[in-house]
């Protein structure tokens, strides 16, 4: 909820994209007048940040993704262990629904939107360090292993650096 400030004074509370009207009626010795305030917060102009509801595994130490359609792929990290685990958030119903696991528990990786659409994860530290690498294809919702990913040099820095050599 957003607070402002109406020109009478008023203090008026209002929920960032909805349209909120109010009716307002002022009186003195003249006379009355009456007049309706339409009030509408755009979430894009305020600059601040809101909170969206709550993920369905708890991690950090892991990637989050700009998917083509607005979706925000979220994959692997660190809860209670390793996770293999992914979600998407869609910020127009503001919830996270869950998708297809990677073959591989991984964190410290790097995620990357691919010109395709798709995202591609490589590297990282999954127990020991990672060289693989997976593509999540978001139109079927699953991770594919890379057979010939070859980072020679594990980590986020190497991996991103690889898959743009690559072109993959």
């Amino acid at each position: 909820m957003k607070l402002g400030v109406l020109a009478l004074g008023l203090i008026v509370r209002c929920k960032p994209g909805v349209t909120t009207t109010y009716t307002v009626t002022g009186s003195n010795t003249v006379g009355s007048v009456t007049a309706q305030v339409t009030i509408e917060v755009n979430v894009a102009v305020i600059g601040e940040w809101l909170p969206a509801d709550y993920m369905n595994q708890a991690r950090y130490r892991h990637t989050a993704t700009l998917l083509s359609d607005g979706q925000v792929l979220v994959a692997a990290g660190f809860g209670k262990n390793v996770l293999s685990s992914a979600e998407l958030f869609d910020p127009v119903t503001d919830s996270w629904s869950q998708t297809g696991n990677l073959s591989q528990a991984r964190m410290f990786h790097t995620a990357t939107r691919l010109p395709t659409g798709r995202a591609l994860v490589a590297g990282g530290i999954g127990g020991t360090q990672l060289s693989s690498a997976e593509l999540y294809d978001p139109a079927a919702g699953t991770w594919t292993p890379l057979a010939s990913a070859r980072l020679s040099c594990p980590g986020r820095r190497q991996a991103v650096a690889h898959a743009a050599r690559s072109g993959s």
